[in-house]
């Protein structure tokens, strides 16, 4: 028997109330003390029908929602209906439901609810259609519980949901679909995935056409087509996904999304993405796969991420601006990163190994980019990929106030650093001031032509450095630019002077004076380095370090 509740006894100077409000209090005390019973618990539940507590009784009170038990059902239509709208059902453990043929429309909130992977709603052979659907409205959700696809032909999906608002799925576990898991269709507004697991779905989820899209804790494996496959179709397409696991054995890309536009044309597609793991891909694909040359993303934000065993590039980026920040990039095929037609993408901190290139910027329209601070290992022919004809593809930049820049990092067990004939690096208006000191230099290499090719320093596109005579035959040389500031206001205030005292030593010539340049240092300077003539000289290596204040003769 359950204990009296205990509430206080009101004053005699609330004489307006008291003897209401004790009266009530005696009311509820011998409702607990009389025991409760099923009717009382579902009250509570439900807030329908009457409450009969003595003197003061609540009538007429409205539904919220109701709870059903689809054990108690021969069908899982037959609770659903039971249910009603905004209503729940709920599915017991070590209890398999099965669906109709027709699949069933969660049209009206409902959820479903289950108690673990036991809990599950089984696709029935034969099935028509995708198992469960959602269309419009607001709310509703799938929690705790698994959607088994029974490996039924016919491409159908788990769970289909368009156009809805504020849908949850959380900690459900989908697998065997020949279809996606989970089908996301044009007009979903906002959604929220926490704790998807998939296991041998076609697709794990699809996305076409929604806005808001929210992942946490998502883990998929042995997907036969990909992981996750997002498209913006037209849509403000925001992609936020955190703590993202995926690993194949014989499928495609880990997470593939792409917007609408190419870049620069009208794209609003985005994609953050944090701790992330991509594992294995099959039948040359990429792992990670944001925006297409014709499909790009407006905006890439990427930390600590890491892509492994892809059969083709490690990932493909295309996005008008971004970061990409303390990320890993082991045993692609081809390509660590590809930045594709990419512009103002900063690539940071990250790793790339065992790869044949690690990161590409060689398309012609890749340009304004920042590449500083990385790592290579065991890249077999570039580390960085450029343009081989033209000097205004794969830019680095100096960010403002910044100390260094380097096209790539100290690297090791690597051949063919880059293949490009001229880098270029910006450095932005007001990073240098009078007394800065620019040390320029370039590696470079001469293969297979017994032409001797000229290397030189241009600044702001005007060839005011030093011109070298690279050599011939296969000759490797360093050349080395240093360039002085000496005043911050006035042009032609540049003085510089050469330090490769092997080169000097040669054929190589050189001057003390740099005049006629046509910017001051509250402008944006522009830094190139590049064959004069045509030829086979390869410039592996082009570093900038920048001091800051220093006396000058």
């Amino acid at each position: 028997m359950p204990s009296a509740v205990t509430l206080p006894t009101f004053s005699d100077e609330e004489i307006l109330l008291y003897e209401t409000l004790n009266a009530l209090s005696q009311a509820i005390s011998a409702r607990f003390l009389a025991g409760i019973g099923v009717a009382d618990l579902a009250w509570p539940l439900t807030a329908e029908g009457n409450l009969n507590m003595s003197v003061h009784n609540i009538t007429g009170g409205k539904q919220i929602w109701k709870f059903v038990n689809a054990g108690n059902y021969d069908t899982l239509q037959e609770a659903l209906d039971d249910a009603g709208a905004n209503g729940v059902v709920l599915v017991p453990p070590e209890t398999t439901v099965p669906a109709a043929t027709a699949g069933h429309a969660l049209d009206n909130a409902v959820s479903i609810v289950g108690a673990g992977v036991s809990s599950v709603i089984q696709m029935p052979s034969g099935a028509s259609s995708d198992m469960l659907r959602v269309s419009g409205g607001r709310g509703g959700g799938l929690y705790n519980l698994t959607l088994d696809g029974n490996s039924v032909t016919g491409a159908h999906s788990g769970a289909s949901l368009t156009g809805a608002t504020n849908y949850v799925i959380s900690n459900v576990w989908t697998t065997n679909f020949t279809g996606s898991g989970i089908k996301v269709t044009a007009g979903m507004v906002s959604m929220n995935v926490g704790g998807l697991c998939s296991d041998g779905d076609a697709i794990s989820m699809s996305c076409t056409g929604c806005q808001n899209m929210n992942l946490n804790n998502v883990r998929l494996k042995n997907y036969s087509d990909k992981g996750l496959d997002f498209d913006g179709g037209g849509s403000t397409l925001r992609v936020n996904a955190n703590n993202v696991h995926t690993e194949t054995i014989s499928g495609g890309e880990g997470i593939k999304v792409i917007g609408s536009g190419a870049v620069g044309v009208g794209s609003s597609a985005e994609f953050n993405g944090s701790n992330i793991h991509i594992k294995g891909a099959t039948g040359s694909v990429d792992g990670l796969v944001l925006g297409t040359s014709a499909d790009a993303l407006d905006r890439v934000m990427l930390s600590n991420v890491s892509v492994e065993d892809a059969t083709a590039n490690g990932a493909t980026v295309n996005a008008g601006r971004g970061t990409i920040t303390g990320c890993d990039f082991d045993n692609p095929t081809t390509t660590g990163l590809d930045l594709d037609t990419s512009t103002n993408v900063n690539v940071s901190g990250c790793h790339f190994s065992d790869a044949t290139n690690g990161i590409d910027m060689s398309d012609a329209n890749c340009d304004g980019c920042i590449i500083s601070d990385n790592s290579f290992a065991s890249v077999t022919n570039h580390v960085l990929r450029g343009d081989n004809t033209s000097s205004e593809r794969g830019n680095a930049q100096l960010s403002a106030g910044g100390q260094q820049a380097m096209f790539n990092a100290t690297q090791e067990t690597v051949t063919n650093q880059t293949n490009v004939k001229a880098m270029t690096m910006i450095i932005p208006a007001n990073t240098l001031k009078a007394g800065s000191v620019l040390t320029c230099h370039a590696h470079c290499t001469q293969s297979g032509n017994d032409t001797a090719r000229t290397v030189q320093l241009y600044i702001n596109d005007t060839g005011h450095g030093s011109s070298y005579n690279q050599g011939s035959g296969g000759a490797e040389n360093h050349h080395t630019w240093i360039v002085m500031i000496k005043s911050a206001t006035t042009s032609s205030a540049m003085w510089y002077a050469l330090s490769d005292e092997a080169a000097k030593a040669t054929e190589n010539s050189y001057s003390n004076t740099i005049s006629g340049i046509d910017t001051t240092i509250d402008q944006e300077i522009e830094l190139n380095v590049s064959t004069v003539d045509a030829g086979s000289v390869i410039i592996r290596q082009f570093v900038v370090i920048i001091q800051q204040g220093l006396e000058y003769p």
